[in-house]
């Protein structure tokens, strides 16, 4: 069954034994990759990293090539 609720009640019916996937927005030649954060509170990863760390949530980032960027992602976030 498919519930739509907001991520932090997911993330509270969530442990150890569960993963939480988040698409990057970019990846390097280095296979580096990044999310850029949509709010300057961190958007949707600013409210799950600490909260999934804490709780032992494996946090898998999936990126494809599509999203490739021909400079190492360090120096682009210099710019």
């Amino acid at each position: 069954m498919r519930e739509d609720l907001p991520v932090d009640e997911v993330l509270k019916k969530m442990d150890a034994r569960d993963v939480f996937i988040k698409g990057a927005n970019a990846i390097d030649p280095y296979g580096n990759a990044r999310i850029f954060l949509g709010s300057p509170i961190g958007g949707t990863v600013g409210r799950v990293v600490g909260s999934a760390m804490a709780k032992g949530i494996t946090i898998v980032i999936p990126v494809g090539l599509e999203k490739i960027i021909p400079t190492p992602i360090a120096h682009a976030l210099r710019l």
